[in-house]
């Protein structure tokens, strides 16, 4: 098994796992983050998706997003993340009581 360490606990990590000969891409997510005050700033979105990156270009099969333990965080970065995974339709998301969806 290989890991990639950010330097940072908050920030995602990522690992290759070797499961019947499959290669399977785990990133551990703690928490959704966003630099608002820095257009262009560090986002959990962001980092992710290079983190997918990475494991693509070292083969993967596979691929888990570990979210256990993730306290929540930028809800913006979350809904975004989802188009990772979800091309088209609505991602339902919740601020405090309103529920509303957007549209990806």
């Amino acid at each position: 098994m290989s890991v990639i360490f950010s330097p940072s606990s908050k920030l995602p990590k990522s690992a290759i796992l070797n499961h019947k000969d499959k290669r399977v891409g785990i990133i551990d997510l703690p928490k959704f983050y966003a630099d608002f005050n820095n257009k262009g700033g560090r986002s959990s979105f962001g980092d992710v998706e290079k983190e997918i990156e990475k494991l693509k270009k070292a083969g993967i099969e596979g691929l888990i997003l570990d979210l256990r333990g993730n306290g929540g965080g930028s809800l913006h970065d979350a809904v975004k993340m989802a188009g990772l995974f979800i091309k088209s339709g609505p991602v339902p998301s919740e601020a405090a009581f309103p529920l509303f969806s957007i549209q990806l």
